[in-house]
């Protein structure tokens, strides 16, 4: 399961201090210093004071890939696949939405604070 307070930790850090920081998810931080930060934020919840922007993106894309459940399970991808197709944009929105609908809560926080901080990255 995703700590998704050490999540919220990694994404309030990029939003506040990284938006302008060039190949943010892009360049890596070196393993080294991913790794102590990881293990770091899960025992505390905190990032160190001036974390390297690269380091923190590191930390959170390792987050997501640990997690052992998928963000989107497995029998939504149909429906989202077939909302994609659909040839007015509003249809499209309405159909993705309810395919959304039936994330667990905590899933749907999830993927609303990932969207919005690679939206405001972007």
């Amino acid at each position: 399961m995703l700590d998704t307070r050490a999540f919220a930790v990694c994404c309030e850090s990029l939003a506040a201090n990284s938006l302008r920081v060039e190949g943010l998810f892009r360049q890596s931080g070196t393993a080294d210093a991913v790794k102590i930060m990881l293990l770091a934020l899960l025992n505390t919840h905190e990032l160190p004071q001036n974390a390297d922007p690269h380091g923190v993106a590191g930390v959170l894309k390792q987050l997501l890939r640990d997690t052992p459940l998928p963000m989107l399970p497995a029998e939504l991808i149909p429906g989202m696949l077939e909302a994609l197709k659909l040839p007015e944009h509003s249809d499209r929105i309405i159909e993705v939405r309810t395919c959304l609908g039936a994330l667990s809560p905590e899933s749907a926080r999830v993927l609303q604070t990932l969207c919005s901080l690679l939206l405001r990255v972007s």
